[in-house]
């Protein structure tokens, strides 16, 4: 049989090919305008089943016009998948009498979606796209923006069924058609902290909240909690084209195997999950369990809970919300769309693409400024060209803080072996939320204060070339000393370290007040720092303010609880240490005497006499550990992970990337939301090191003072 080959497009960017997948018991295949709308098109009951793989499957493929105003789009399904890893191309399919490879993966799909008697109208980016003609797909990725609104439905397709996935499939299925159907679609993340409680008479939300309590104590500890991580944990949830295929699609369903969850009702159940967490969390904390198997089980429950990441799917579902209302406010730049979305809050999980380039190009359908941007579709240019080169023009349209997303290790190097620009984020890496945007719904920093990029401002680079961008602002400060590196995993950091990190802020205090620069507005707003600064001055909210704020005196409280915490801890474990090191010692004197019991010994005796009696405070206050400041300052604190704590020659005290150094600088850009933090080059400019929190400047005191604007050159 010959291999298939891809007849050129007449028009490749208003033309898009269709493919017809034949069902099992197949006769002989109709033209697309005589054939039937599938049963696939119309509901969930006519999916097909996984057929054998005994033969290759067969599908004819049709060219059709996007807009023809004269002759309409036929009705077809846009199918939202994984290529999986490697996306090597082995499974053979027959496409008008003729051979094409494509991956296990599609395979599988097709397979299962195929009709024992219908003929299936799919659009398949695999197929329907010459993937091996960089200019055919230049033109065809961004159509993207057209063909999902075009498609009759959206299927994802999450895989083939494993042991858990019928039962989880079927849970969310089912919460999520009760909670949709009792309102849960009204209420916004937000709500979660508050939405529990009771409240005035006339809430119009009251029916709702008695609803969701209800069911909130039926399911009780039943949510199948590892279940739902294993289902999240798929690789599609972390493929970054599904953002822009659920947000386009006119409807959409998930399928799993032979079980199916339409998007309406997945992302109900999500937000009752969201709302499960809170309820049971709440619930174990303030419990007196202990002892015993109740204890343990209560450990296991707040370990499911904790299974689970949540954050790319409710990025993809935000993005669908947003762009199904993109009026005013709601639509959402590339810039919003890369922050949003290109990014992770943690080290473990991030949106994938095969092609690199595709972690830009995947938000093109979606972004409003595009056009503006004057960015192209250009699977020919490098990887380093291409995120120089969004990097540059979402700074020339001022959007300055991008520069908070270059944040090292870099490994990116293109053909040539040229590298990035030190400024220019790396997305074939992991990138960090920054770490003055622990939250989405508040950003509270404008450090360059009044100097927001708009208008004339909106220019703010003078010079923007090739690998060089040159910036306008004004130098703060140079290093002076860095500090220890609170570790990235802040889950298994000892006390130790987590009191070093303190005890350095708490010096570098001192050192600044020993300087007298008067640098803070107040002596008062000085001795504050010891507090602020270790948590970048932010806290949890509470009530009808949950998210992260500015920190209060709920923080100063919390930090000293910590302070004496950690404090504790390392008293216990140094009496510890030393004891252990008496009984090693008196263990080999009183064995060479031949003296086989020391344990009546006067000294050991009163060593762990004494560490009973200094781990009696420690218990009680680990007991009630709980205290909302105590767990607000610990979470804020672990934010920070991978910062190191600084102090500038005029005594500002603060928190910079891990690999700042003695001689840097602090710098603030017009426009910008935080300082930076710069390294001199030997042969002039600068290096771009990271963002950084500086106490005192954060809210554009330092702008106030008028100084000196400089323009530093950025390679």
């Amino acid at each position: 049989m010959p291999q298939f080959k891809y007849r050129a497009l007449e028009v490749p960017d208003k033309q898009i090919r269709l493919i017809q997948l034949l069902p099992r018991r197949h006769v002989g295949a109709k033209n697309l305008e005589d054939c039937e709308a599938s049963k696939l098109l119309l509901g969930s009951t006519r999916l097909g089943h996984r057929s054998s793989d005994s033969g290759p499957m067969e599908c004819t493929m049709h060219r059709i016009w996007l807009n023809d105003k004269e002759k309409p789009i036929p009705e077809f399904v846009a199918m939202s998948y994984t290529w999986g890893k490697p996306p090597t191309r082995t499974k053979p399919i027959i496409i008008d009498g003729a051979t094409l490879l494509i991956t296990e993966s599609l395979d599988t799909m097709l397979r299962h979606v195929q009709s024992d008697t219908d003929m299936l109208t799919l659009w398949i980016d695999q197929l329907c796209i010459d993937q091996d003609n960089i200019e055919e797909k230049n033109l065809q990725v961004p159509l993207m923006e057209e063909i999902y609104p075009a498609a009759v439905k959206t299927i994802v397709w999450l895989g083939p069924a494993d042991q858990n996935s019928d039962a989880i499939m079927d849970f969310l299925a089912n919460v999520g058609k009760e909670t949709f159907e009792f309102g849960m679609m009204d209420i916004q993340l937000a709500d979660v902290p508050t939405f529990l409680d009771e409240s005035e008479e006339n809430d119009p939300l009251n029916g709702i909240k008695r609803k969701l309590r209800l069911l909130l104590k039926r399911v009780g500890s039943a949510f199948p909690l590892v279940e739902l991580a294993a289902l999240i944990a798929r690789p599609w949830f972390y493929r970054v084209w599904v953002v822009q295929e659920v947000a386009l699609g006119r409807e959409v369903e998930f399928r799993c195997g032979e079980k199916v969850i339409t998007y309406e009702h997945l992302r109900a159940a999500l937000l009752f999950h969201v709302f499960y967490n809170t309820y049971m969390t709440n619930g174990l904390q303030v419990s007196s369990i202990s002892g015993g198997a109740v204890e343990s089980q209560t450990a296991k429950l707040l370990e499911d809970l904790n299974l689970i990441d949540t954050a790319p799917i409710f990025s993809m579902l935000r993005a669908r919300r947003k762009y199904q209302t993109r009026t005013g406010d709601m639509a959402e730049t590339l810039f919003t769309l890369l922050r949003n979305n290109g990014i992770c809050s943690a080290d473990l999980n991030r949106l994938e693409a095969t092609d690199p380039r595709d972690m830009i190009f995947g938000f093109f359908g979606l972004a409003s400024d595009v056009d503006e941007l004057g960015i192209k579709v250009d699977y020919g240019k490098s990887c380093v060209d291409l995120f120089a080169e969004v990097g540059r023009e979402l700074v020339k349209q001022g959007y300055v803080d991008i520069l908070a997303l270059s944040q090292e290790p870099k490994v990116l190097s293109s053909e040539d072996g040229r590298r990035l620009p030190s400024w220019a984020p790396d997305w074939t890496g992991i990138i960090i939320k920054p770490k003055g945007e622990v939250s989405e719904f508040s950003r509270p920093f404008s450090a360059s204060g009044s100097t927001q990029a708009s208008g004339v401002e909106k220019a703010c680079p003078s010079a923007i070339l090739g690998g060089v961008l040159e910036l306008k602002g004004v130098l703060v400060d140079h290093i002076d000393k860095v500090g220890s590196v609170l570790p990235k995993d802040t889950r298994t950091t000892p006390a130790a370290e987590r009191l070093l990190f303190l005890q350095e802020i708490g010096s570098y205090c001192q050192l600044s007040a020993q300087r007298g620069s008067n640098i803070y507005i107040s002596s008062q707003r000085q001795t504050e720092a010891v507090w602020r600064v270790p948590i970048g001055d932010t806290e949890w909210g509470d009530g009808a303010q949950p998210f992260t704020y500015r920190a209060t005196e709920k923080s100063r409280q919390g930090h000293e609880l910590i302070f004496s915490l950690f404090t504790m801890i390392e008293q216990v474990r140094k009496q510890e240490d030393m004891l252990t090191q008496m009984i090693n010692a008196r263990s080999t004197e009183t064995a060479t005497a031949g003296i086989l019991d020391n344990s009546n010994d006067p000294d050991i005796v009163s060593a762990r006499n004494e560490l009973l009696i200094s781990s009696i405070p420690l218990r009680e206050m680990i007991k009630n550990i709980d205290n909302p400041a105590a767990m607000s300052y610990m979470a804020m604190m672990d934010t920070q992970k991978n910062r190191r704590p600084f102090v500038s020659s005029k005594g500002y005290i603060g928190l910079g990337p891990a690999d700042m150094q003695a001689k840097d600088i602090i710098c603030l850009f017009l426009g910008a939301k935080f300082p930076y933090i710069l390294r001199s080059r030997k042969d002039g400019g600068f290096l771009f090191v990271g963002e950084a929190y500086c106490d005192g400047i954060m809210d554009g005191e330092f702008m106030d003072q008028n100084p000196v604007m400089e323009t530093f050159k950025l390679f």
